[in-house]
């Protein structure tokens, strides 16, 4: 949670890195009260990796934010936002996936992302350790 408020307050600093609210197309019908706030808590989470991204660079969001075999990287991400996400699996609570969209801007060469538009799977899992969710990105399911 404190990693959460002080994202949040580093968002609100930045010039270059744009949080914006994101499209949800999932209706109530079809998704759970319980569901959509464990989304809306993985989505702040996920955020807070992109504001840290920035601020921080690629290694230390990574430690912080990923899964441990995703720990490092040298894309410097210069600006970015989430524009969207929808559920594609689900577990549990403690283990789940979502499929997000994201306008993303870079300083030099982009790595595995693309400059502008991307999608990527994200499996958000609880870490009792930290207290927050562990993601892992993937292209594809």
């Amino acid at each position: 949670m404190e990693r959460n408020l002080r994202a949040a307050s580093v968002a609100l600093a930045l010039g270059g890195l744009v949080l914006s609210s994101c499209s949800n197309a999932m209706t109530v019908a079809t998704t759970t009260p319980g569901r959509q706030a464990t989304y809306v808590r993985a989505v702040a989470e996920l955020k807070s990796y992109l504001v840290d991204w920035h601020r921080l660079g690629p290694s230390a969001a990574s430690n912080e934010y990923l899964v441990r075999n995703q720990h490092g990287g040298q894309v410097k991400l210069l600006s970015g936002s989430l524009t969207s996400y929808h559920p594609f699996a689900w577990t549990s609570t403690d283990i789940f996936t979502l499929m997000v969209g994201f306008e993303m801007q870079f300083s030099g060469s982009p790595g595995a992302w693309n400059v502008g538009h991307n999608n990527r799977f994200v499996t958000f899992t609880w870490s009792k350790l930290k207290h927050s969710y562990l993601m892992e990105f993937n292209a594809g399911p």
